[in-house]
């Protein structure tokens, strides 16, 4: 694949075009389940379910993982731009 122009970081050569998209069927068998990464990502949102439910009744808890949540989401675009730069 050819490097995008405008923009400072060339396209993966493994990337999937938007056309070779037929559907979430084949989109979701084409995704590496067993990459640590997923699986991590699936066992946090897991976990934020569990904690969500469990801690329905206390809205103080509640708060303070809203507010770690928040912060989260804050400097995600961070750890963003750190992952993309050791990218392999």
């Amino acid at each position: 694949m050819r490097p995008q122009t405008g923009n400072k970081m060339a396209t993966p050569a493994d990337a999937v075009r938007v056309g070779e998209i037929d559907g979430i069927l084949p989109f979701l068998s084409a995704i590496d389940w067993s990459e640590p990464f997923m699986i991590g990502l699936i066992v946090f949102h897991v976990l934020c379910l569990i904690t969500t439910i469990t801690t329905r009744k206390h809205s103080t808890v509640q708060a303070v993982y809203f507010f770690i949540l928040l912060v989260l989401v804050y400097f995600s675009e961070n750890v963003n731009e750190i992952c993309a730069e050791n990218y392999k």
